[in-house]
């Protein structure tokens, strides 16, 4: 019979390659799991937070997160340098991201990658959209409407009909009209324009509530 301490080495090495097999199984397994990310809605006014959820990424797996836009240069200063953030020990990710009043672009591209699985989840796309809003549902003849408009890029021109008006460095602006006798039993629609940005968002003003 051959000696057994010649059969040692065989069985050291079975032993290490069964061990390696099942420390490499499970990353293999983690590897197969594409990562998802979403978002808490579909368009943003500037000055509102992009809330980012994920899953599907390793536990405590550091994840690089990216918002962008996919269709031009990014502005320097923005916060559009990718940034790092740890998912939790079930490998769901939460991040929060200002989107500030920039002069760019209004799409957006989000896209998030794990370090140690080098996967990346599926990048998500979303848009900044400006607003329009009226202080009341419905008014009567001679009745005063405000109109606001929120959102739009600093300082550019709003048009609203043939009236034009200049946001302010926070994209915001203020009109304040008469509503004209009829205009109060009929549904008006409105429209505002942002000259520089192509923002665009209407509004309907209703008949007064009696």
């Amino acid at each position: 019979p051959r000696p057994l301490h010649r059969s040692m080495p065989h069985m050291f090495l079975t032993l290490a390659l069964a061990l390696a097999g099942s420390l490499l199984l499970p990353l293999a397994a983690r590897a197969q799991v594409t990562p998802v990310i979403n978002l808490d809605r579909p368009d943003y006014v500037a000055g509102q937070t992009v809330v980012i959820d994920g899953n599907g990424f390793g536990p405590w797996e550091w994840v690089l997160v990216r918002v962008a836009h996919p269709d031009v240069t990014n502005e320097p200063g923005a916060r559009h340098e990718p940034f790092w953030s740890r998912a939790d020990a079930r490998g769901n990710l939460r991040v929060e991201w200002p989107l500030e009043n920039d002069r760019v672009s209004r799409q957006f591209t989000v896209s998030a990658s794990g370090f140690s699985s080098g996967v990346s989840a599926t990048p998500i796309p979303f848009e900044r959209i400006a607003i329009l809003e009226t202080d009341r549902a419905g008014y009567a003849a001679g009745d005063i409407a405000r109109v606001t408009g929120r959102g739009f890029w600093p300082a550019e021109m709003v048009t609203i009909g043939s009236y034009t008006f200049q946001a302010g460095g926070d994209g915001r602006f203020l009109s304040v009209w008469t509503v004209a006798a009829g205009q109060e039993n009929a549904l008006l629609r409105m429209s505002a324009v942002g000259a520089q940005s192509g923002l665009v968002d209407g509004t309907e003003i209703g008949r007064a509530h009696v």
